[in-house]
């Protein structure tokens, strides 16, 4: 989570000591200060996300690059301000200065969360649904994303981040389809003797497949004569099938 940050250059500047810097490699790390180096820009941008979410204000970006990223208040005459910039030949983020001083009305920081997009919030939830028997549903995230950081959203934005935090964790649902074919080759081909079949649609969609490995083929003949009929279903994004 945080590391010694390796001596890599020189001081750029005189009050930040950058050979005692920690290196913050946790995109969700709770606290923002003047001198905190951050592995990548990426994890300084979701850092700073999880942090206005949690003291209830916006901001937004005056200047990104992959040399330096400033951002301030979203309105215009508040002091809150912050900026950062490459660690020489690094990936690494130093944020060279920090106003954490808010000058701006209560009701501009509680409006709608812009930081707060459906992949942060995706990111936010994700450990809900490590155990693939957990069941949320968008209006769950709805009101405990209220409860827990006072984020107003709309059922879509609820379902979206649901479906980035479900889709990093289990793949693309859609995707895995495209993987059955090869699934099928690498059965016949582990287990010689087993029986595959695969049927398209003209559009190349799915229709079902079948497979019987080899062992159990062989064991059917030791089975008594009676046939059991049984059926399974496929859910995610497409529904029950």
């Amino acid at each position: 989570m945080v590391e010694q940050l390796e001596n890599t250059s020189k001081k750029l500047d005189p009050e930040i000591d950058i050979n005692n810097a920690k290196l913050i490699t946790d995109k969700q790390h709770p606290e923002v200060e003047k001198g905190q180096a951050y592995k990548d820009k990426e994890t300084l941008k979701n850092v700073l996300s999880y942090y206005a979410i949690k003291n209830n204000f916006q901001y937004k970006v005056w200047k990104s690059c992959s040399q330096e990223y400033d951002a301030k208040c979203v309105y215009e005459s508040c002091n809150w301000s912050l900026r950062a910039s490459r660690n020489g030949p690094t990936n690494t983020f130093i944020i060279r200065r920090f106003s954490n001083m808010h000058t701006c009305p209560i009701n501009i920081r509680h409006e709608d969360q812009r930081q707060a997009t459906s992949k942060l919030i995706g990111e936010c939830i994700k450990p809900k649904f490590l155990n693939i028997k957990t069941k949320a549903t968008a209006m769950d995230i709805k009101g405990e994303l209220k409860y827990r950081f006072g984020i107003k959203m709309n059922y879509m934005k609820a379902w979206r981040s649901k479906e980035h935090a479900v889709n990093d964790l289990r793949g693309n649902a859609s995707d895995s389809y495209s993987l059955i074919p090869s699934f099928l080759h690498m059965v016949e081909k582990t287990n010689p003797g087993s029986f595959v079949d695969l049927k398209t649609a003209e559009d190349n969609s799915l229709l079902f497949v079948f497979m019987a490995l080899d062992a159990s083929i062989k064991g059917w003949g030791a089975c008594r004569p009676i046939v059991v009929v049984d059926g399974t279903f496929l859910k995610a994004a497409y529904e029950e099938l």
